[in-house]
């Protein structure tokens, strides 16, 4: 009886909020037709989202270009994604980089964080590292918490200076203890690997299992090591494979190679031969020496997958140009060169 009486109550709201709504549309539509470049903007995350109105990004397009070219800078910042995205309009590279900095020069902190990211990876634009982290570093004044993960990922990679793995802590735990899952990975693996603090896996599996709930194909793989190998938890080859099957779903090359591997062997799971192959395949696709080694086994003694010299011979010499050195063993002991 309650909940039919809360049911119909929320009905009754929603119907008396519907002239509401309705009238705060035309109020907004007006104004932007007037010439207002906040209703303009909004009108345009109306048509965009498809609030309260049917989507429509043509339509969106063409407000958030109205309120940028009056200097509205959220709009500016949304005229860059659609050129970005070709979302109701062509894509134009030249046109989003000259809106996202217009809003970057603004303050705008999510502007200047596109901006330092096609700096850093020299993607519409040349790559200038020290430009990137000068956007970063603007955006991360703000409170980004996606600026802050990038700048301790970029410390963190950038070895040349043992001061960095301090940035990086420094940076990542910002970003963290805002729920990015990126600074949170990377403060989780900083834990890991005792790099800017001393070693310590419960903080480490803490952090990783935070970024782990949020779909961090990385923390899920770490934390798949944790319990393959008793760190911080008990070791568990079971949960250590549930683990390993997120994060390669999610794409992680190590872990597709794990999983490949736990198939093959039957390590926290039943064995599955057309499994390992299938992930040992994924993973050897991207690059992945020990992948492309363990394949080429499975071509060679028909584990599987049909047996095939062809296939052994190209994945173990790819393995060895990868840094494979059991490849090579192999190749020699079988003379694969015949």
């Amino acid at each position: 009886m309650r909940k039919n009486s809360i049911f119909l109550l929320f009905s009754l709201v929603l119907i008396f909020l519907q002239p509401v709504y309705a009238q705060n549309m035309e109020y907004i539509k007006k104004k932007a037709e007037e010439g207002d470049s906040n209703s303009q903007y909004s009108l345009g995350i109306r048509y965009a989202e498809g609030d309260k109105i049917n989507k429509n990004l043509t339509e969106a397009f063409k407000w958030f270009k109205k309120a940028a070219e009056q200097g509205n800078t959220n709009a500016q910042f949304k005229l860059g994604l659609c050129y970005e995205y070709g979302d109701g309009t062509e894509k134009n590279s030249t046109e989003m980089i000259g809106w996202y900095r217009k809003a970057a020069d603004k303050g705008l902190a999510n502007a200047q964080y596109k901006l330092a990211l096609f700096y850093y990876d020299g993607r519409f634009l040349q790559q200038d590292l020290d430009r990137a982290i000068e956007w970063l570093l603007k955006a991360e004044k703000q409170g980004f918490a996606k600026a802050q993960a990038k700048l301790g990922l970029h410390y963190y990679q950038s070895t040349y200076n043992t001061d960095n793995y301090q940035k990086a802590l420094t940076y990542f735990s910002k970003a963290a203890v805002q729920g990015n899952a990126d600074g949170q990975n990377g403060l989780g693996f900083c834990y890991y690997n005792g790099e800017g603090v001393k070693q310590n896996y419960g903080e480490a599996v803490k952090w990783l299992r935070k970024a782990a709930a949020q779909g961090n194909n990385n923390a899920e793989y770490i934390l798949g090591m944790c319990y393959l190998n008793g760190s911080a938890v008990h070791k568990n080859s079971r949960k250590a494979t549930e683990w390993f099957t997120k994060a390669a779903i999610h794409g992680h090359e190590y872990a597709q190679f794990k999983l490949g591997v736990h198939y093959l062997n039957g390590t926290g799971v039943i064995k599955n031969y057309d499994e390992a192959a299938k992930w040992l395949r994924l993973a050897a696709e991207k690059g992945n020496a020990y992948a492309q080694y363990n394949l080429g086994l499975c071509y060679y003694y028909g584990t599987g997958v049909r047996k095939s010299l062809k296939d052994t011979r190209e994945l173990m010499r790819l393995s060895h140009e990868n840094g494979c050195k059991e490849a090579k063993v192999f190749w020699d002991k079988h003379e694969l060169w015949k």
